[in-house]
C-alpha cells in the first residue's frame, strides 16, 4: 500500500464524507493581502472555497478557518496546503511560521536553515505514539475473541511524520491534560499547549432537554470510523450484560459494520442494537436520537476531546461514561473509565441506572447545561488566540532553545 493511499485511510476523519469533487491542494493568500511575512498552514483546504460559507459537516472545517483567521489578524499572509500534498513547495524558507500538520509540514520542518521560523504542530488527538499502542492493543484483542485480525476499525497511523511529531517547536493539542501529558512523554523538544474541542452546531438553537426515566433504557455510541478504537465493540460486548436497554449507535461507517462482521458476531443482540448510519447534527434524525437516549458511552482508547461526545451530550443525549483518553473536561460531569473494559462499562451504566431519579434528572440536565454554554466554537477560537499570544507570533518569529 503506497503512503498516498495510508494517508487517504487514516486520516478518513479530516477528509470526512466528502464527495469527490476535486479540491485544489493549494490556496495560496486566502485573504488576498500584501502583507509581508508569509505563513504555511498545513491542513485541509476545503474550507477555504468559499470564505464567506461555514459548514458545520466537520469540526475540521471550523478549525482550519479559525486557524486561518488567527494568523491573518497578526498580519501574516497565509497559504493553505492540503496535509496530504505530497508535491514539492518552492521557496519553503520564505514562511516565518508553519502550522497544522501532515506532509507539508513535515517537508517544512527538514529544510529549516535557522532557529527564526516557527514551527507549530496541531495535535487533534493524543501523541501517536501513545495512540497506536492503545488501538494496536485492541485489535490483538479483536483477534483473540472473535478468531481473525481486523484490517480495518483501528485508528493506528501507518506512516511517520517523525520530525513534527517529535521536534517542533509548540504543539497545540486538542483536548484536556490528559491529552497534553501524552506529548510531553513524547516528544523530544518543544512546548506543549492545549484547547478544549466544541461542538458542531450553533448554540442558539440547542434546546435543553427535560431528562425522565425511560432516557436510561437507550444508550447512545456517536463515532464515525473506527469502530474498534472508538470503543463501539466494547459498547456491544457489554450490551450481553445489561438486558433491558438498547443501544443506538450514529455515525459507523457502512463498510466497518460489514468488514468487521457485527451484525454476526452480534446476532444474540440484534433487537437491541439500531443502526442510525451517519447522522447529520442539523437533522430529525439526530433530534430524534436524542430524545430517546439518556447515557452517551465512549470507552475510546485515544480522542482529541471527543467533538462527537461534545455534540450529543450538548444537545441532550444524557450522562456521558468516557475514558480518561477522551479528553474531555470537567470529568466530574462524566463518568471516567480508566481503558474502557467491558467490565468498567457495565459498572459503569449500571451506576447510572441504579441511581436514584432525581439525581439522574438533575445530573443529566447539570451536564447538557454545561456542555452547551462552554464547550461554542466561540470558546474555542478565543482559547486559540490566547495561544498564539501565549506564543507571540503576533511580533514575528520565536527564537528556540534547541540545546
Amino acid at each position: 500500500m503506497n503512503v498516498k493511499k495510508i494517508i487517504r485511510l487514516f486520516w478518513g476523519k479530516i477528509i470526512g464524507s466528502r464527495s469527490s469533487r476535486s479540491v485544489p491542494k493549494r490556496i495560496y493568500d486566502v485573504f488576498n493581502t500584501e502583507y509581508e511575512k508569509k505563513a504555511m498552514l498545513s491542513y485541509v483546504t476545503s474550507p477555504f472555497e468559499n470564505l464567506q460559507s461555514l459548514h458545520r459537516t466537520h469540526t475540521n472545517v471550523i478549525e482550519a478557518k479559525s486557524w486561518a483567521e488567527e494568523l491573518h489578524r497578526r498580519k501574516f499572509r497565509v497559504d493553505v496546503f492540503n496535509y496530504n500534498d505530497t508535491a514539492p513547495i518552492d521557496n519553503l524558507t520564505d514562511y516565518v511560521c508553519h502550522c497544522g500538520f501532515g506532509v507539508p509540514l513535515e517537508s517544512a520542518l527538514n529544510m529549516r536553515s535557522d532557529r527564526e521560523t516557527t514551527f507549530i504542530f496541531y495535535g487533534t488527538g493524543c501523541h501517536h505514539a501513545f495512540s497506536d499502542r492503545e488501538t494496536i492493543k485492541r485489535k490483538i484483542s479483536f483477534r483473540r475473541k472473535y478468531g481473525r485480525w481486523p484490517n480495518i476499525g483501528g485508528r493506528e497511523i501507518g506512516f511517520s511524520w517523525p520530525l513534527q511529531m517529535l521536534s517542533s517547536d509548540y504543539y497545540v493539542a486538542l483536548g484536556n491534560k490528559f491529552v497534553a501529558e501524552t506529548y510531553r512523554k513524547n516528544i523530544l523538544t518543544g512546548q506543549v499547549l492545549h484547547l478544549s474541542a466544541f461542538y458542531l452546531n450553533d448554540p442558539s438553537t440547542i434546546q435543553f432537554k427535560i431528562f425522565t426515566e425511560k432516557n436510561r433504557n437507550n444508550l447512545l455510541w456517536f463515532g464515525s470510523n473506527g469502530a474498534i478504537h472508538k470503543g463501539l465493540i466494547t459498547a456491544l460486548e457489554s450490551l450481553r450484560q445489561l438486558p433491558d436497554v438498547t443501544l443506538h449507535i450514529a455515525g459507523l461507517a457502512e463498510c466497518e459494520r460489514r468488514e468487521l462482521e457485527l451484525d454476526e458476531i452480534f446476532a444474540d443482540l440484534k433487537d437491541r442494537v439500531i443502526y442510525h448510519g451517519f447522522v447529520h447534527v442539523d437533522s430529525d434524525l439526530f433530534q430524534n436520537i436524542i430524545n430517546k437516549c439518556g447515557i452517551v458511552v465512549y470507552p475510546s482508547a485515544s480522542e482529541g476531546g471527543a467533538a462527537n461526545i461534545l455534540t450529543s451530550v450538548a444537545n441532550g443525549a444524557g450522562i456521558p461514561i468516557l475514558t480518561r483518553a477522551t479528553g474531555v473536561d470537567r470529568q466530574d460531569l462524566a463518568i471516567i473509565m480508566e481503558s474502557g473494559t467491558v467490565e468498567e462499562v457495565v459498572s459503569a451504566i449500571r451506576m447510572v441506572r441504579d441511581m436514584p431519579v432525581t439525581k439522574y434528572v438533575a445530573w443529566a440536565g447539570d451536564t447538557q447545561r454545561y456542555y452547551a454554554r462552554n464547550y461554542t466554537i466561540g470558546r474555542y477560537q478565543k482559547a486559540l488566540t490566547r495561544i498564539f499570544d501565549e506564543i507571540g507570533t503576533g511580533s514575528g518569529s520565536i527564537p528556540v532553545d534547541y540545546t
